[in-house]
């Protein structure tokens, strides 16, 4: 009789764990199966993906942004303000350092549309679009080294509708180059702002890996750590350390005023900014 009670409790617990393997099995193969779903649907993914245009691929619903939001973004896409300091040869413009031009240009009808709006191309060879390069008028810089060489860049200057002109400190050596100044930027009258700049020896060389950058000057900056006998004809308000950048602006507006008496258009502020070669970034809009 114990003999019988213990055969049927061993056949219930076999039943017992062959019930408990089978709840197993049948969970893996649940498993197995949902693993498989998601590695057919990943397979079919990048199927379909390599079918879809590259330009395409990253954001396929950008075509039904509305128009206002898909100029905003082309817009962003645009360079900062570049510095452009260009030199002339027998009247034929040449640039220190050129710019690769937006990439956007050549991406649809569209974006080039909006570069087109913020910018054109000047600078080219005899006044010609060949290797002339993409410039934003609004937000460029052009760098004057004289009076001599704006005969050269002045055809230029007014097809672009330049509006920030600026010209090196020592250029200020007597009236007369003074008055040349002023007769420069009224000669553009798209100028809208002009910048006195100011730069050390070693951030006059160019380099394919560094642009130009400039940074504003604050009022006590010292601009002259003495006086120089070619500024003689200029009254500066001296500090003990030198002439600072807003002792100098001060007699180059009181110059200007005197010039313009009687004059009804208003003359462009002064900016004070020093010219800094930077490492250039070229992972976003290069």
């Amino acid at each position: 009789m114990a003999t019988a009670t213990r055969v049927k409790d061993l056949a219930d617990n076999q039943e017992s764990m062959a019930g408990m393997m089978n709840i197993h099995i049948n969970a893996m193969k649940q498993q197995a199966t949902m693993v498989l779903s998601k590695q057919r649907a990943a397979a079919m993914f990048f199927q379909q993906q390599e079918l879809i245009p590259p330009l395409t691929a990253g954001f396929p619903q950008f075509c039904r942004l509305p128009m206002e939001l898909r100029k905003i973004i082309w817009q962003m896409t645009l360079p900062d303000s570049r510095v452009f300091e260009p030199y002339d040869i027998e009247h034929r413009p040449r640039l220190r350092k050129r710019f690769e031009p937006p990439a956007i240009l050549a991406v649809c009808k569209e974006s080039r549309k909006v570069a087109n709006e913020h910018g054109t191309f000047i600078f080219g060879w005899e006044k010609s679009i060949g290797e002339s390069v993409w410039f934003n008028p609004k937000k460029d810089v052009v760098i004057m080294e004289d009076a001599l060489a704006f005969a050269g860049l002045w055809p230029a200057l007014l097809k672009s509708q330049v509006e920030i002109l600026a010209f090196h400190w020592t250029y200020f050596r007597s009236h007369e180059q003074v008055r040349d100044l002023w007769d420069c930027i009224e000669d553009v009258p798209s100028c809208r702002r002009v910048i006195i700049l100011y730069r050390s020896p070693s951030n006059y060389i160019y380099s394919d890996e560094k642009v130009p950058k400039l940074f504003s000057l604050k009022p006590s900056d010292i601009v002259l750590g003495s006086a120089m006998e070619w500024m003689s004809f200029i009254n500066f308000k001296r500090v003990e350390e030198g002439i600072t950048w807003e002792g100098f602006k001060r007699e180059m507006e009181d110059l200007c005023r005197r010039r313009h008496v009687g004059k009804d258009e208003a003359f462009p502020p002064l900016e004070g900014m020093e010219l800094i070669m930077c490492k250039e970034d070229r992972t976003f809009h290069g």
